[in-house]
């Protein structure tokens, strides 16, 4: 990091627009990582100026779900703090004024046009195989111009004036030293004609009032941070110090889109399907950052501890669903029992069959059986299937297995020899089978495979003792008979 470690301030400044990108996320994560590695503060600021994009109930949310993902906050608007209010619709006179300074200091002027007007240059520009932007017409008008359209009522914009052929530097932490022209620029709005600022001036004077030392955001926000230095240089402010995070991509290497409409890229899904916060949020870390050596299990001290800026990268890190559910999968493994229970339970509700009439030890039995198997909680229901229905549905590697010659017979003959036996358990069970199989010279795949086939209608699944276990006798001795009556036909 290459400012004073002791005077860390961050923010994560998020618009409630909708759901929890995951590339919002991990920039909350780092945010508050960097916060906590060097004893700073991480301030949650709601950025809701965008009035035709906010959500009702967005905010809500966004709590909620920062809460669940377990990232805390030192200030933000529901705690508190003394560089509020955290909400920017709250800071309207704070923009209006500093707005007013840069007209005032000729920093800034009105612009009159029209969406029409905007709209037609464009095409012009494009057409001439231009880069679209701004041209600047009404930074030509005269005061009495000005005054003329005021008088008028004409609604206006407030856009700031860049300087022309300087070049500006962005020191960024992760990139380096990325060189702009602001020819290349254009004259950005700063307040809209509702009276509401863009994101450019008000983030700019929000993190300079809430002496915001590091500003850690995705680098789709490059080609936007020397106007941002610009403005704070306008301001007669120092700017804080820039690191523009990789992208987030899809396994086609495409950006993870929050406007594709596809779920997968929003927390909320994943929190839905039952993925363990400290699952995601360990995935999420090594989305652009890596520590040194090859470990991939890390807590939330661990990445505390060795969280840093310098070891994010600057290419796009693939988000790969996968490997994703593969952590959470030994995340769930290593929870406690009392808690895995806990959690499962919540994902009954959505089996077809109700479970209220089933003993409550029975219930347990059959989610501890199925932990090791799970990579989500809401595996459970469709995994519960086998061992709640009277009647085994067989797919379609199941029935091929069955339809081996010979299937029928071995399935009948464990059956009648289960039938006989006093004692029952897996053990027991795996005795019978194995027993009958050498009778009938079947081992390995051949003799067990058509057994869980017949048990589950499945050809995968939990350790087979454990099946049993839970089916008990009677319904064991039901299904492989049912089974082998179905290979006769």
């Amino acid at each position: 990091m290459t400012s004073n470690k002791k005077s860390c301030r961050v923010r994560f400044a998020p618009s409630p627009t909708g759901f929890l990108h995951l590339g919002g996320l991990r920039t909350a994560l780092f945010n508050v990582l960097l916060a906590r590695k060097y004893h700073g503060q991480a301030i949650l600021r709601i950025e809701d100026t965008d009035r035709e994009r906010t959500v009702a109930g967005a905010e809500e949310q966004l709590q909620a779900v920062l809460e669940w993902a377990g990232l805390s906050f030192d200030e933000s608007p529901w705690i508190g703090g003394d560089y509020g209010p955290y909400r920017q619709s709250d800071r309207l006179d704070i923009y209006q004024e500093y707005g007013q300074q840069l007209l005032d200091n000729n920093l800034a002027y009105r612009c009159f046009c029209t969406p029409e007007d905007l709209e037609q240059m464009r095409a012009h520009q494009i057409a001439r195989k231009e880069d679209p932007r701004y041209d600047g017409r009404c930074r030509q008008l005269s005061s009495n111009q000005i005054q003329t359209y005021m008088d008028q009522g004409r609604s206006y914009v407030i856009r700031h004036k860049l300087p022309e052929q300087q070049t500006v530097t962005v020191d960024d932490v992760i990139r380096g030293k990325i060189t702009f022209n602001t020819d290349t620029l254009d004259d950005q709005v700063l307040i809209k004609s509702d009276g509401f600022p863009t994101y450019h001036l008000a983030h700019v004077v929000d993190d300079h009032l809430m002496q915001i030392s590091h500003v850690l955001r995705g680098e789709e926000w490059i080609s936007s941070a020397p106007k941002h230095i610009l403005l704070f240089e306008a301001l007669g402010w120092e700017p804080p110090s820039y690191a523009h995070l990789p992208l987030i991509l899809d396994t086609n290497r495409h950006k993870l889109s929050k406007r594709s409409g596809d779920m997968s890229a929003f927390v909320e899904e994943f929190r839905e399907q039952g993925v363990l916060p400290q699952a995601l949020i360990n995935y999420i870390a090594l989305l652009g950052w890596h520590p040194e050596g090859d470990q991939e299990i890390f807590n939330f001290d661990d990445l505390v501890e060795l969280f840093d800026l310098d070891r994010v990268g600057k290419a796009g890190a693939v988000f790969d669903v996968t490997k994703l559910f593969h952590l959470n999968s030994v995340y769930i493994r290593n929870l406690p029992d009392g808690q895995y229970i806990s959690h499962s339970r919540k994902y009954l509700s959505n089996t077809e069959i109700s479970m209220e009439a089933i003993p409550e030890d029975k219930v347990n039995s059959m989610l501890l059986m199925l932990r090791d198997k799970i990579t989500r909680f809401s595996d459970i229901p469709d995994m519960l299937i086998p061992y709640l229905h009277d009647d085994v549905e067989f797919e379609a590697e199941a029935a091929e297995m069955l339809a081996v010659p010979g299937t029928g017979e071995l399935l009948m003959k464990i059956s009648i020899v289960l039938i006989d036996t006093a004692e029952f358990d897996g053990d027991v069970f795996k005795g019978v089978v194995n027993s009958v199989g050498k009778q009938l010279s079947r081992k390995g795949r051949d003799l067990w495979m058509p057994v869980r086939a017949a048990l589950t209608g499945r050809i995968h699944g939990p350790e087979l003792h454990r099946i049993v276990d839970v089916l008990g006798k009677n319904t064991c001795v039901k299904r492989l008979q049912a089974a082998a009556a179905e290979t006769n036909r």
